[in-house]
């Protein structure tokens, strides 16, 4: 208002940028885009990001959302060594499109265990000597022979750096794993698979891959919504991986982020007097 006039003013140029909008849907599934959490493990930080994965699924899906001490802290590191193995293991002889939970159920559900029988070898047990003598470029002829019935291992190719890097962290958790007594190394598997029993129904679908795209929200302007459920909070723990991945990523993507406010400062708006 000017001189008791009121007065329309709009700046010069006025233009707008689209966002992107992403959302994950954990009431109405099929309301939902994708969301695979095993998409935003950087190659470079992979043991460090797949570490605090596992903590943050272990706590979050505790009985009391609550860390545990005394001797349920025993069973809880062991079941998080079981993760981190399968984990590197997937990420060492799988392709991108089976990097999901889905496969890590399938892959601890598949393990082998005799209770009676400490010298009992599995086919776990094989696959994981394979991979170490594969990365170490050792193989055996019975190494070649067992692995050319291993679906996407592919022994032909030499290991890249980065196998070799998952490789190693998927050797050396096993090993410490294995050196639980048979009863214990069963119980420690059913107690990963009871955790592990929520992605049998439509959340393994919906894990399967990705579409939120959370690693570019700092180089575009991106709209998030993130909608749970007011009274079951089954799946929250999904929404708390999301949280921790994204703010990881965002904390380290300053660069991007300072570039996206560069480009919102240069955008005229209306303005109304």
């Amino acid at each position: 208002m000017v001189d008791g006039v009121v007065k329309k003013v709009i700046v010069k140029s006025t233009r707008y940028i689209p966002y992107k909008i992403k959302v994950l849907n954990l009431d109405e599934f099929s309301q939902s885009m994708h969301y695979n959490p095993f998409s935003y493990f950087r190659e470079e930080k992979i043991f460090e990001d797949v570490t605090k994965f596992v903590d943050v699924f272990i706590l979050n899906t505790n009985a009391d959302g609550k860390a545990t001490g005394g001797d349920m802290q025993f069973w809880e590191n062991c079941e998080k060594m079981v993760y981190i193995y399968m984990i590197m293991l997937i990420f060492t002889i799988f392709p991108p499109a089976e990097r999901n939970i889905r496969t890590l159920l399938s892959m601890i559900t598949n393990i082998q265990v005799r209770e009676n029988d400490e010298n009992f070898q599995s086919g776990t047990d094989k696959l994981f000597e394979c991979i170490e003598h594969w990365i170490n470029g050792c193989m055996s002829e019975e190494d070649k022979e067992f692995s050319d019935n291993i679906e996407y291992f592919n022994r032909e190719y030499l290991p890249t750096e980065q196998q070799k890097l998952s490789g190693n962290y998927a050797v050396n958790y096993y090993k410490r794993y294995k050196l639980a007594a048979g009863k214990t190394a069963k119980s420690i598997l059913v107690s990963c698979l009871s955790r592990l029993s929520k992605f049998d129904g439509d959340i393994g679908e919906l894990t399967s891959y990705d579409e939120l795209e959370i690693d570019k929200i700092g180089d575009r302007l991106t709209a998030l919504f993130v909608i749970i459920p007011d009274m079951n909070t089954t799946y929250n723990f999904l929404a708390a991986i999301l949280y921790s991945q994204m703010f990881d990523l965002l904390s380290d993507s300053r660069p991007a982020i300072a570039a996206v406010k560069r480009r919102c400062d240069g955008i005229a708006v209306e303005r109304r007097h």
